[in-house]
């Protein structure tokens, strides 16, 4: 798992992205298993995320200051802890979302999209998003590390959390046909 940030969160001076990264490295410490499926997960979506989960807005980054740090620490091991609340009877979109923004993907996702890739010239995702075949699937396989990454890159065009998990679940299904 490596993270990313594209710049300021909107709270490092006073709540600070190390705080974070240190409680997510605890909780990779404590059960790597909440980890599968996530290659890589942005940092500044995580923070927005979080503030959405804390105070209704993702834009009410101040509001996230008023947390204790176990506090923060809870709220976001319940993110990576895949208990949702979808679950408990919330909306597929909060699951959606919590997915979209941590990047989860399924297990054999890479060889979903290998699939659909060797098929046809390419995943367009949007208006102007593709994941073209060539090179991809003629220079590597779906289990290289390269592919994924090329994978996750394209998937992370999207800003919408919850329109990039409807990709992967979509992905899922189309690849599951092919097979």
């Amino acid at each position: 798992v490596s993270t990313q940030s594209t710049g300021s969160s909107g709270i490092n001076a006073e709540y600070g992205d190390q705080e974070v990264i240190s409680y997510i490295c605890q909780m990779i410490q404590g059960s790597i298993s909440n980890f599968e499926g996530i290659l890589r997960f942005r940092l500044d979506r995580l923070i927005r995320l979080v503030a959405l989960e804390v105070t209704g807005s993702e834009t009410d980054l101040p509001g996230l200051c008023e947390l204790t740090p176990i506090q923060l620490y809870r709220v976001i091991s319940g993110l990576f802890g895949g208990v949702t609340r979808a679950e408990e009877g919330c909306s597929w979109d909060r699951r959606r979302r919590v997915d979209g923004v941590l990047n989860r993907v399924p297990v054999n996702f890479q060889n979903h999209v290998y699939a659909i890739l060797c098929r046809c010239h390419g995943i367009r995702a949007g208006d102007d998003s593709l994941l073209p075949s060539f090179p991809l699937v003629q220079e590597m396989t779906p289990g290289e590390p390269q592919f994924a990454i090329a994978v996750n890159n394209w998937l992370d065009r999207e800003l919408s959390s919850q329109r990039r998990q409807l990709y992967i679940e979509t992905i899922v299904v189309l690849g599951s046909t092919l097979k």
